[in-house]
């Protein structure tokens, strides 16, 4: 939904019937979903889940959306090398603290550990952005939103 509602204000997406309908939809099997806890439990419950969701989700709406604008005028790979770029920058300073306080640990991994940390880089990580980045750029990010209830 908040997909859909990003791609109308920033990309200027037309909301057909069908779109509207297929969000409406949704919205009330989200309702569903968390409305249940609430008749579970009463009004005693803990939102702080629900909040990080929510906020995890208009998080990924604006990578979409900007993902989205940004694959008119670069290619999905380049996209990609700069997502991550940008996220590997967030994790220099968790390496740098770990290399001071234990500096041999890379040294005495075993192969298996080296061989999951390059499966998870490049099969997991790489491919599988690049290949959203380029479905990205194929088709609306609208048409995306509702590949993400899937």
């Amino acid at each position: 939904i908040i997909t859909l509602v990003f791609a109308a204000i920033f990309l200027h997406e037309k909301m057909t019937k069908k779109i509207i309908f297929g969000a409406v939809i949704g919205m009330i099997g989200i309702l569903v979903i968390v409305g249940k806890d609430v008749f579970a439990k009463g009004l005693d419950i803990s939102p702080m889940g629900d909040m990080l969701i929510f906020l995890s989700n208009i998080a990924f709406a604006a990578y979409i959306t900007l993902s989205k604008k940004l694959s008119k005028n670069y290619t999905p790979l380049a996209i990609t090398f700069f997502i991550f770029f940008v996220g590997s920058l967030f994790f220099l300073p968790g390496v740098f603290m770990d290399i001071t306080a234990n500096p041999t640990w890379f040294i005495n991994m075993p192969f298996f550990a080296y061989a999951g940390i390059l499966y998870g880089i490049l099969f997991s990580g790489i491919l599988a952005f690049a290949f959203w980045q380029y479905g990205l750029s194929q088709v609306s990010e609208t048409n995306v939103g509702f590949f993400l209830y899937i």
